[in-house]
């Protein structure tokens, strides 16, 4: 279960963000991942929800995941393309 380190790196990734734009909550988050990485959105977003729970943070409570495949066989990596957020009132 990769995924565990995964969302633990970007719940703190997301947390600086939101921070530094005043945003309240982080509606979406697209991800690209390659074929080799074997990431499951429904556990990153799982997780992501309990670590933000354990941590008191309404910041990531409603946060979807969007999954998108790479192309490229060769490729390891996982790339953030963005971040929705929806600011302070």
């Amino acid at each position: 279960m990769h995924e565990l380190s995964i969302a633990q790196n970007l719940f703190e990734a997301c947390k600086k963000i939101a921070k530094e734009h005043s945003a309240e909550s982080i509606k979406t988050i697209n991800v690209t991942v390659s074929p080799l990485s074997h990431i499951n959105a429904e556990t990153l977003e799982f997780l992501l929800k309990n670590i933000a729970e354990s941590e008191n943070s309404a910041l990531m409570e409603k946060t979807q995941v969007k999954l998108k495949k790479d192309i490229s066989p060769d490729s390891r990596e996982i790339v953030v393309n963005s971040i929705e957020m929806e600011e302070q009132t």
